[in-house]
């Protein structure tokens, strides 16, 4: 249980840091500010993406790894990191992850 804690925790601080830099990044570029695309990991029950140039909707792990670029795991948790770092590798920064196995993205335009 506290283990769970923590990491909600330093899920929190996280995502606080990463909007705390948008925001000091973007502070003093007045109306014509950073122009962002978005995109949104899904890992369950199907696994998925939806970003600015397309779609992948799988339900088998090593066929959706494969299309992202992923390295597989069969370990959802595991999986789920080598997603968001191959997506970090291509840019995208998290931005919050609303639900469990939910995460929101961006990266510059």
């Amino acid at each position: 249980m506290r283990y769970k804690w923590l990491v909600v925790v330093g899920i929190v601080v996280a995502i606080v840091a990463v909007l705390a830099a948008g925001v000091a990044e973007n502070a003093g570029r007045g109306q014509g500010g950073a122009r962002w695309e978005y995109g949104v990991f899904r890992a369950d029950p199907v696994w998925s993406w939806y970003g600015p140039s397309g779609s992948v909707d799988v339900g088998d792990g090593s066929e959706f790894a494969r299309q992202m670029g992923a390295a597989y795991s069969t370990k959802a948790e595991a999986f789920e990191a080598n997603v968001l770092n191959s997506l970090g590798e291509q840019g995208w920064e998290l931005v919050v992850a609303p639900e469990k196995s939910k995460y929101v993205l961006r990266r510059p335009k």
